[in-house]
């Protein structure tokens, strides 16, 4: 399992896989210097956005914000964890 953008680089483009438990995907969370998610019981490892999507989500962030005024909710991009109570821990 890579933990440095480096190691995770030279595996070569689009998103990595690998095999493990929720709670290793939490330890690695700490330690990774990429992004990474969770599904199906997988660590997704995580390569940066292209300029292009990154321009389309900065602007549907400014149309959610003008829509969703209430304090009650929060608009963020993809790069904000998550806290679970399930957990009591960031992810």
């Amino acid at each position: 399992m890579p933990l440095t953008r480096k190691e995770l680089s030279d595996m070569g483009h689009g998103v990595q896989r690998f095999s493990a438990t929720f709670e290793a995907y939490l330890d690695v969370l700490s330690v990774a210097e990429y992004r990474a998610d969770y599904l199906q019981h997988q660590i997704l490892a995580m390569s940066y956005e292209s300029h292009v999507h990154s321009k389309i989500v900065t602007r549907l962030i400014v149309l959610l914000s003008e829509l969703f005024t209430m304090p009650v909710y929060a608009v963020h991009d993809s790069n904000r964890p998550l806290f679970t109570t399930a957990t009591d821990r960031c992810t």
